[in-house]
């Protein structure tokens, strides 16, 4: 009897542990929220009977699944990683740069100092209003906006660093010529800014490649490798 009772708790947690797997990958690759939160949120409720967790008091269960209505608001005010706010950057970024020209442009990568220390991702393109905003603040007003950004779009190389992301620049549609090892990269240290986000904006790499993305191989203090 011990050996079937046992046996039935171990199917019963089997069973939980599997219907919670699949709402999980129905949330990765379903578009129905209404059907997602019903799943999530039913699932999620299934609890095995007190009786059992006494002689079974080692087994774990995940909480409830947050529905999307209930999940706190993303980090950052005005530069918080969310459609508006990127829309925002771009329109800024395409009006300055209308005004200005590539003058007002600067090109941003983002590097993991303790992963991959000699390799800098392309991350955005960067546009200030010349006269009022320097690069390093235009980098720093929008560096939430940047950061989020750049470890969703590389999640494998730099996901475990956000947080520590290093941002590093060169001029403005100089992308070539940093492919052709003719340009060093200059380091953005992070410093608080009081500039206005109407002054700065920014135009966030979007991968066409099949994932590949646009890098460049730098020494560690961003110059020429030799």
């Amino acid at each position: 009897k011990s050996t079937n009772f046992s046996s039935i708790i171990v199917y019963i947690t089997m069973t939980h542990r599997f219907l919670l797997y699949c709402t999980i990958f129905l949330s990765s690759s379903l578009s129905h929220f209404s059907v997602l939160a019903f799943l999530s949120h039913n699932v999620c409720r299934i609890r095995i009977h007190p009786f059992c967790l006494r002689r079974h008091d080692s087994i774990s269960f995940a909480e409830p699944i947050p529905r999307p209505g209930d999940r706190p608001a993303p980090q950052g005010g005005d530069m918080a990683y969310t459609k508006v706010n990127i829309d925002a950057q771009l329109k800024r970024y395409s009006d300055i740069r209308n005004v200005g020209g590539v003058e007002c442009i600067t090109d941003v990568y983002a590097r993991s100092s303790h992963l991959q220390p000699n390799i800098y991702w392309f991350t955005a393109k960067v546009a200030r209003c010349t006269g009022t905003v320097s690069v390093e603040e235009a980098v720093n007003r929008q560096w939430n906006l940047l950061e989020e950004h750049i470890v969703r779009l590389r999640p494998v190389e730099l996901g475990r660093s956000f947080g520590s992301i290093e941002f590093w620049t060169a001029p403005g549609d100089s992308e070539l010529a940093c492919a052709n090892n003719e340009l060093p990269l200059r380091l953005v240290k992070k410093l608080p800014t009081s500039v206005s986000a109407k002054e700065v904006g920014a135009n966030l790499e979007v991968v066409t490649n099949k994932g590949v993305g646009f890098h460049v191989e730098r020494a560690e203090d961003g110059s020429i490798p030799t």
